[in-house]
């Protein structure tokens, strides 16, 4: 074995035994306050001294008193449904509202004038157009988005209404067409 590798392993073994002895010391394994007769201070180990607890004392049952009675109030957990509407109109309860266990809670989703609700998407799924969502029996978080549309309107279609009349002066009649008449040959001519 080389000397480097000696000097190594000596310088290990006295790290290591000091680390020891300062673990020790720390530990309260040596007692340095134990003076001896002649007044000198002892580095000797010493070993803690038993505790000794005195019996508990019995009372009769009549003198106990009873553990104290606590209430036991179930814990109930709240859960958050977060609400969130797009452009076009609002969802009423907004943000984030806090709903017990076991509990429903209902949501009216209004569009703006010119608007319509188009979609209702809950936790992440198509619920389709409505007016009132309800979330009953919650026992875990959800979100609610709310997506409104600009109202769809049906166009008129050409015949259905009467076409727009221009007032006639007072005193004046316009002529009307009169309706023509087909010729019937039926005569054999």
């Amino acid at each position: 074995m080389s000397n480097r590798v000696k000097i190594y392993i000596t310088g290990a073994c006295a790290l290591l035994a000091a680390l020891v002895l300062v673990l020790c010391i720390l530990g309260g394994v040596f007692d340095f306050e134990n003076k001896s007769s002649s007044g000198s201070i002892s580095g000797a180990a010493t070993t803690p001294e038993p505790v000794i607890t005195p019996p508990p004392i019995e009372t009769p049952d009549a003198m106990r008193t009873p553990p104290p009675v606590e209430d036991v109030i179930p814990e109930i957990e709240i859960f958050s449904i977060t609400v969130i509407a797009g452009k076009g109109g609002s969802v009423s309860p907004r943000g984030n509202v806090e709903v017990s266990e076991g509990e429903a809670v209902s949501f009216t989703l209004t569009p703006d004038e010119g608007y319509e609700v188009m979609q209702v998407l809950v936790n992440g799924v198509d619920e389709g157009p409505c007016e009132v969502y309800t979330f009953t029996d919650v026992r875990e978080n959800h979100s609610i988005y709310v997506v409104f549309a600009l109202a769809q309107t049906v166009p008129d279609t050409p015949g259905d209404e009467e076409p727009p009349t221009t007032p006639e002066p007072p005193g004046e009649e316009t002529p009307q067409p009169e309706p023509e008449v087909p010729e019937n040959n039926t005569t054999g001519e």
